[in-house]
């Protein structure tokens, strides 16, 4: 079964989808979810949010949401390895 995201997915959840463990409808829900939570990628706490809004368990929802923190911590999320952009831009604006 081929499943389509409007946004990329974590180590754990690719595999978990590669293996077929994730249903299209679960999969819409942690999408859902990390649209809520302003986060870049699909993680396994958004899909535990969205199994727990599909079996209408709401108040356990709400309180592990309220656990995971909103957004991402800087602008640009990606690590900063040696040909990071992030890297070239703040060596850049150091040395003028």
């Amino acid at each position: 079964m081929l499943l389509s995201m409007s946004r990329g997915s974590t180590r754990p959840v690719h595999c978990l989808l590669t293996l077929g463990v994730v249903s299209g409808q679960l999969l819409k829900a942690a999408e859902h979810e990390a649209d809520l939570l302003a986060h870049p990628c699909i993680g396994l706490e958004h899909l535990k949010l969205g199994c727990l809004t599909l079996q209408g368990r709401v108040a356990e929802r709400d309180g592990l949401r309220q656990r995971i923190p909103v957004g991402v911590p800087r602008r640009w999320w990606r690590p900063r390895g040696p040909r990071s952009a992030l890297r070239r831009r703040a060596g850049s604006i150091q040395g003028g």
